[in-house]
């Protein structure tokens, strides 16, 4: 930091969160068993807050979690495909995030974390501690 500047309260929480930032795109970017890099992913903040909102509302439909992110059903769906394990695009997809038929409605799925995902939860509540 710049010795000029004085280091504000604030600037304590902004470091905090572009660490988690950071540690969700090096997760984002990891080579895959394939060779590939993260599935081809650059990793959205959208899709980073798409994850946290999963992460926060496992379990869940996917109408739920769009409306808790404050997101379009149809942009939620999009970054849930591409967390999940192939992309939009029928390609590998992050694989931090799988969606199962609800045992109640067989019309409805709900989203929960992978063990993938569940590693990288970890990972930004420890980021979020230090």
């Amino acid at each position: 930091m710049n010795s000029t500047m004085q280091e504000r309260p604030d600037d304590n929480s902004l470091e905090t969160l572009d660490r988690c930032l950071g540690i969700m795109r090096e997760s984002m970017m990891r080579k895959t068993p394939s060779g590939e890099r993260g599935a081809g992913q650059s990793g959205s903040i959208a899709m980073a807050q798409a994850f946290l909102n999963v992460c926060l509302n496992e379990g869940r439909s996917l109408s739920e979690i769009a409306e808790s992110g404050g997101q379009p059903i149809s942009t939620m769906s999009r970054h849930l495909l591409d967390l999940g394990p192939r992309d939009r695009n029928r390609n590998e997809g992050l694989k931090l995030v799988d969606q199962t038929e609800s045992p109640d409605d067989a019309r409805r799925r709900i989203y929960t974390l992978t063990p993938n995902g569940k590693l990288l939860k970890s990972e930004i509540i420890k980021a979020l501690e230090n």
